[in-house]
């Protein structure tokens, strides 16, 4: 991470895919093949947009940008895009925190800065959010 304003935009984003992916993973238990209407579809490419510019390349699909809103995917299509990402997520969490005396902070620019946070595991997905 580069600065606070970057953690404060990959939190937003980490949030919001963690939500899609409950509420997408939700309808793929109970309609696993029925299509995602293009209403949500914008809002989560859009997540997914930010997702890959923050993953780089880290992102969890080869080749994978977004999905083609005339396509209609299923909600187990995009159920399992939303937990590649928000695993691949947590891992860039992971890898950009640490602890110190206790408490846990942001690494910026390699160094651990001031800017805290929750211990890491707090942010990985949980089926029963």
């Amino acid at each position: 991470m580069k600065s606070e304003s970057e953690i404060d935009n990959f939190e937003r984003i980490e949030s919001q895919l963690k939500v899609f992916r409950r509420e997408i993973a939700g309808l793929s238990k109970k309609k696993p093949n029925d299509g995602v209407n293009k209403f949500k579809l914008a809002y989560i490419n859009n997540a997914i947009d930010q997702a890959n510019a923050i993953l780089a390349d880290q992102r969890p699909l080869q080749g994978f940008e977004h999905f083609n809103p005339d396509d209609v995917p299923t909600n187990s299509d995009v159920a399992f895009v939303l937990a590649q990402y928000t695993e691949a997520i947590f891992r860039v969490r992971q890898e950009h925190t640490t602890s110190h005396r206790g408490k846990y902070y942001w690494i910026i620019k390699n160094k651990i800065s001031e800017y805290e946070t929750k211990v890491s595991s707090l942010f990985a997905y949980r089926e029963k959010e």
